[in-house]
């Protein structure tokens, strides 16, 4: 393999990395919603973010399997404004060994666009030979309205409005881009952990608009209770 050949394929292993990491970070962002359920602003978001969809699970029980805190399988999703996939990754958290191996399927994006969330977990199911367990979709252009709800956030010493954050996400280069929206999820996952944030229903509503999950509460709340420490953990890979 030339020198060219192999500084190529680290390129494209950066890339992956990036790209996982960011949606690691919309999953966390989720999941932290779910520690206040018990507040009732928090439970009307996150019943806003449910979208039930057939998931390649092949008969597994997802609350059982979260009761045994036993590996699940989620697909995450990262679309646009336009509701087109930009990344696909099946994300494999096993809380036994608080790790998380995600594999990006290049080929689902196109199925996601085509023909939805069910077929696209069909897609990541049969290209990985794992289940699905449950699915969750982030359209990072909407964090705007979020951002702005709670009075911007500060990414990493810089204060942004929803507007300059997403411009933030937008910068050309792809790999900067990704990292950029790990920066702006993590950003306001810290500025609107508050109680008085909790009970902004504007700030809620924005950004249950803006995700949708086969996850219900109860289920979000034990990932987040239960399955925090593998998200920190994460190998990369990715297939076509």
């Amino acid at each position: 393999m030339s020198n060219k050949e192999i500084h190529l394929r680290h390129k494209r292993q950066r890339k992956a990395l990036r790209i996982v990491l960011s949606f690691v970070g919309a999953l966390v962002l989720a999941t932290a919603i779910a520690f206040a359920v018990a507040y009732k602003n928090v439970r009307n978001t996150v019943n806003a973010m449910y979208a039930p969809a057939t998931m390649q699970n092949k008969g597994r029980n997802l609350d059982s399997i979260l009761a045994q805190k036993q590996a699940i399988n989620v697909m995450l999703v990262g679309v646009d404004s336009k509701k087109s996939a930009q990344t696909v990754i099946l994300m494999n958290m096993d809380p036994k060994t608080n790790t998380t191996k995600a594999t990006a399927v290049n080929s689902a994006k196109a199925v996601y666009d085509q023909s939805g969330v069910a077929s696209a977990a069909k897609a990541v199911s049969s290209k990985t030979n794992s289940p699905v367990d449950a699915y969750m979709s982030i359209n990072v252009d909407g964090l705007k309205k979020s951002i702005d709800k709670i009075g911007g956030i500060t990414v990493n010493g810089t204060k942004m409005n929803g507007e300059q954050a997403v411009s933030y996400m937008k910068v050309q280069s792809e790999s900067e881009r990704n990292s950029h929206i790990l920066d702006v999820l993590k950003a306001l996952l810290k500025d609107s952990a508050s109680v008085s944030t909790l009970f902004n229903n504007d700030f809620l509503d924005s950004l249950g608009n803006e995700m949708q999950t086969s996850l219900n509460a109860g289920q979000l709340s034990k990932i987040a209770t239960g399955y925090a420490h593998a998200a920190e953990n994460v190998n990369t890979n990715q297939i076509d």
